[in-house]
């Protein structure tokens, strides 16, 4: 009996000790009472709005994705016409240049004529000279000068000829 009794003493004290269950349980039931009454409200309509959120984020993300293929074809038209505008701006500079060179080669043309009148002037000037020299060494010396032309465009040399 003495062994009994300590042994329903030793199980008390060992179930207050390390056996917690009706502690844990009413503490389960306290708080479940305080979620339900304070906080059902506020989490269920917590709840409530994620549910619409994620609804919401459902329906939308194939919107998101059609648009997103739209895009990326968009994005290789604006390409396109980036290198079409790329290209007309590369003719409109070589037209710059080409009308440029137009210009030049006139400006040259004309500087050329004018380059060459002035040769011919030049030229007609030294044979005044010359044959005005020659009629002076002509009446000077009694010498004749002639042209002795080696092909018919030529001028060729001079060659002294005595006067008869």
């Amino acid at each position: 009996m003495a062994g009994e009794k300590m042994v329903r003493d030793i199980s008390g004290v060992y179930a207050r000790l390390f056996d917690h269950r009706a502690v844990l349980q009413a503490e389960c039931k306290y708080m479940l009472r305080e979620f339900e009454g304070k906080r059902n409200d506020r989490e269920l309509e917590r709840l409530r709005e994620s549910e619409q959120k994620i609804r919401q984020v459902q329906e939308e993300i194939p919107k998101c994705i059609t648009e997103s293929v739209k895009l990326k074809d968009l994005l290789e038209e604006l390409k396109v016409a980036r290198e079409k505008c790329h290209e007309i701006l590369v003719k409109e500079e070589q037209d710059l240049f080409k009308e440029r060179r137009e210009e030049i080669f006139i400006e040259s043309k004309k500087n050329w004529e004018t380059f060459i009148g002035e040769i011919a002037e030049e030229e007609k000037r030294i044979e005044e000279e010359f044959e005005q020299s020659a009629e002076k060494l002509r009446a000077r010396y009694g010498v004749q000068l002639v042209r002795n032309p080696k092909e018919p465009d030529d001028k060729g040399e001079l060659q002294p000829q005595e006067i008869a």
